[in-house]
């Protein structure tokens, strides 16, 4: 028994690894068939089993775990920018020699493609491989150019007996044509098993043009004698990029005074550093807001289908802030309140049609500084069209995949380069108004092509003058008076976003309107027993119908026994309620039915009491107990109109 787990106390500290390395990601391989990136995202999904994950990788060592983070890196917040993939070289491109053959079972027959000739060393009158001697053992493979090699296989003789196979060898590699300059590879392991099927060696070498295939020891009768085999094949490494477009390299619509927030960087312009499962992060990717701050970019143009982010504070924040997000004006995600001491909250969201992305900060003092980092929009399907203004960076193949998607080796191509050039990683630069074509080819197999078109970013707005000295008002210049209506003429109607915080329940503008605005309860967070949501809020002077309570509002708040939910609410999220075990008492004001989702009482107390106007219709009230059911009331629970 070791620190790893069930392992025999006689192997290597590096068999132990290997072992440890391949039962984690044999773990990992199936969490990843059976989760997705929202529920990644989601802190409260699969919560055990991330756990279990960082507890294990804690313990690799450094190349395991930079093994384990290229393939399973997202799993514990830590996704690869690059993966590796590759392909085999065509065995035109390969010519094989050795030191020792035999008529008609040359060295050429070991790269020639096929499966069933072979590669034996001499048994006849010739030069015979002297294993034990360690001469004229070398089976070596020439290059047709320079290439980067990232495996080895070896497929032994096929058929007849086993004599030749290669049990044990050192490998070796030269950057020229000729000449005895290889230079040993240092392997983990250089031994295979006595069976004919397929070995393989991964490798990491740049620029090579021969491989030499050194035997040490072979199966046979006798052993040690003969080397034979049925195929030697390279493989060509080449880089798989995780490929994103990140929202602080589009261009950010300004506010009406011009101003737009801080981008890759915090609001004060240092970097910015979250913590991330209990560690330290830094980011070269992201956007820095203040309290109060509202930063906003137009999306229209990229057809995207996700949004992820991490929210978070440096650890200097003291003071709790949070951050809603909207498409299209409509509220997609509130945070849950955080600080400097907190990890980094993790989102995904489907923003499948949204146009407009605006992100709102709010804090307690106005001068939190709060960091949204790795904003990454994400896309399905590859896009035949990019809109892009000058300056912006995108990516159009598709990037939704768990790990980076290998679709083979990627070359890139650009028909205008003046207008938008493509980098090996599919990032897409604009640089000049006019529109190009961007086409990449996978291998041989795949070609997608994408239309890029680019346009001016809008030119700033400059401050109108007038003389306002000598200018005598019109009617609309003019101050309203008290008598039409609005008391505080010179008030600006808050914007989507903007919260209010009443009695321990925490208001948020969803609709902006001087009339018909409307707001949601997004979180209650008083400890007063009794809690009273208000049909209307009233938000800088300006008056705004709550219709909703967002999802986890109340969640497990022990404190709330009495609650009043306003006449103007047709709408409940999930667990809004859940966990309130002390809850007793309903009041309901409205007279209509509400929508309530999954579990949003669940918890609540099991003797609770439900009072509903006694001009709620009889079919209205029978919906509403159906609904209540469904959302985790008590079954016992009484009913009254009053």
């Amino acid at each position: 028994m070791t620190d790893k787990g069930l392992m025999q106390d006689d192997w290597s500290k590096e068999k132990q690894m290997q072992v440890y390395l391949q039962s984690l990601e044999q773990y990992s391989a199936f969490l990843m068939s059976h989760i997705t990136k929202a529920e990644i995202a989601d802190s409260e999904k699969y919560h055990n089993e991330k756990t279990t994950l960082l507890l294990a990788y804690e313990k690799l060592d450094q190349a395991a775990a930079d093994n384990y983070r290229n393939s399973y890196g997202i799993l514990i917040g830590q996704k690869p920018e690059v993966s590796y993939g590759y392909t085999q070289i065509a065995p035109e491109h390969l010519k094989g020699s050795a030191d020792s053959e035999h008529p008609g079972e040359e060295a050429s027959l070991a790269v020639d493609g096929k499966k069933d000739t072979i590669w034996h060393s001499n048994y006849g009158n010739g030069t015979k491989a002297d294993i034990v001697g360690n001469k004229n053992n070398t089976y070596t493979i020439l290059l047709d150019q320079k290439t980067d090699i990232g495996k080895l296989t070896y497929l032994p003789r096929q058929t007849g007996n086993n004599n030749g196979i290669i049990l044990k060898y050192e490998l070796s590699y030269s950057q020229t044509e000729d000449g005895d300059d290889f230079q040993i590879i240092p392997l983990a392991d250089n031994t295979w098993a006595n069976n004919r099927t397929e070995k393989s060696v991964s490798l990491d070498l740049a620029d090579v043009r021969r491989i030499r295939i050194r035997a040490l020891s072979t199966a046979g009768t006798p052993a040690d004698t003969y080397i034979s085999a049925a195929q030697f094949s390279l493989y060509e490494k080449y880089s798989i990029y995780d490929k994103h477009t990140y929202l602080s390299d589009l261009y950010q619509t300004p506010d009406e005074n011009g101003n737009t927030v801080k981008e890759n960087a915090n609001a004060d312009g240092t970097a910015i550093t979250l913590k991330t499962n209990e560690k330290e992060r830094t980011f070269e990717k992201g956007i820095g807001m203040r309290s109060g701050d509202t930063a906003v970019w137009d999306i229209s143009g990229l057809n995207s289908d996700a949004l992820s982010l991490w929210i978070g504070m440096n650890k200097k924040g003291t003071s709790d802030a949070s951050v809603q997000i909207y498409g299209d004006g409509t509220l997609l995600y509130t945070s849950v309140p955080f600080n400097g001491s907190d990890n980094a909250i993790s989102v995904y969201l489907d923003i499948t049609g949204v146009k407009i992305l605006k992100f709102c900060a709010d804090g307690k003092n106005g001068s939190e500084q709060i960091a949204l980092a790795d904003v990454m929009l994400e896309n399905q399907k590859d896009k035949e069209t990019l809109n892009l203004k000058v300056g912006d960076q995108a990516v159009f193949l598709r990037n939704t995949s768990l790990t980076p998607e290998d679709r083979g080796k990627a070359t890139f191509v650009s028909s205008d380069p003046s207008v938008a050039t493509v980098n090996e990683r599919g990032v897409v630069t604009a640089h000049s108004t006019g529109s190009a074509t961007i086409q990449v080819k996978f291998g041989s197999n795949e070609t997608v092509v994408c239309k890029v078109t680019v346009t001016e970013k809008p030119k700033k707005k400059e401050p109108e003058t007038q003389d306002t000295e000598n200018k005598i008002p019109s009617v609309s210049d003019r101050p309203e008076t008290p008598e039409s209506g609005n008391t505080r003429p010179s008030q600006k109607v808050p914007s989507v976003g903007s919260v209010k915080k009443l009695n321990g329940v925490h208001y948020t503008v969803t609709k902006t309107s001087a009339k018909g605005g409307t707001a949601e309860v997004t979180k209650i967070t008083g400890k007063k027993r009794k809690i009273t949501i208000a049909s209307e809020v009233k938000i800088n002077g300006f008056s705004f119908k709550v219709t909703s309570v967002r999802k986890n509002a109340a969640k497990n708040n022990k404190k709330i026994s009495t609650l009043t939910i306003g006449k103007n609410i047709i709408s409940i999220g999930a667990n809004s309620f859940s966990g309130c075990k002390n809850l007793k008492n309903i009041t309901l004001k409205g007279t209509k039915s509400i929508k309530i989702k999954a579990k949003a009482l669940a918890g609540t107390s099991r003797k609770i009491k439900i009072t509903v106007p006694k001009k709620i219709s009889a079919r209205t009230l029978k919906k509403l107990k159906k609904n209540l059911q469904k959302a985790g009331i008590s079954k016992k629970a009484v009913y009254q109109k009053k």
